[in-house]
């Protein structure tokens, strides 16, 4: 196994063998035992306590970082300035991935152009809108109540794009009623 720092996930199981990697995982280890023998659990459930407390603090540490503090630690982890997306697999340019401040390199895990594909609404309509001031606008196109949600006019399993022309404000009661249903189907079935 290749060395890494013990910044990378801070446990001796991951490739560090410095000091402060064995301090942890021997921290962690007790904490474990304790949990286990108190509560008289599974294994299973202890451990996944204890994995989402640590993956909570480690989030809430990494979220607090200033910029600068961010940038050290994506010179430190990707000194090739590469990363692999997570859903294209390929080897990209850091430039490629959208910033996420709780992530130890300060990147999302997958590229802008795979984001795209996977249809963040939110992000689309961000960018279709210049300001908020527009959305606050908005009404559901269906009846005229405060938009809660975006709908797909054409549905998404119906062969739907994520492309602004096909999204619409709507409330949640018109959303959340029409799911999958063509418009003029659902619209006839309402009245």
């Amino acid at each position: 196994m290749a060395e890494r720092t013990h910044g990378l996930r801070g446990t001796y199981r991951h490739g560090c063998r410095c000091a402060l990697c064995r301090a942890a995982q021997t921290a962690y280890m007790r904490e474990y035992q304790r949990r286990r023998a108190a509560a008289g659990t599974s294994w299973n459930s202890v451990n996944r306590e204890l994995h989402n407390a640590h993956n909570a603090a480690t989030r809430a540490t990494n979220s607090a970082r200033s910029e600068a503090a961010i940038l050290a630690a994506r010179a430190r982890l990707r000194p090739d300035n590469l990363k692999r997306c997570q859903e294209c697999k390929a080897r990209l340019p850091l430039s490629d991935f959208g910033d996420r401040a709780m992530e130890p390199d300060g990147l999302r895990h997958t590229c802008k152009p795979c984001d795209a594909k996977r249809g963040n609404t939110a992000r689309l309509i961000r960018a279709a809108l210049p300001s908020w001031e527009e959305r606050e606008l908005w009404a559901c196109i269906y009846c005229d109540h405060p938009w809660e949600h975006v709908d797909h006019v054409i549905p998404r399993a119906l062969g739907g794009a994520d492309d602004p022309h096909n999204l619409v404000p709507a409330c949640a009661e018109c959303n959340l009623s029409k799911n999958d249903t063509p418009v003029l189907d659902w619209i006839a079935s309402r009245r």
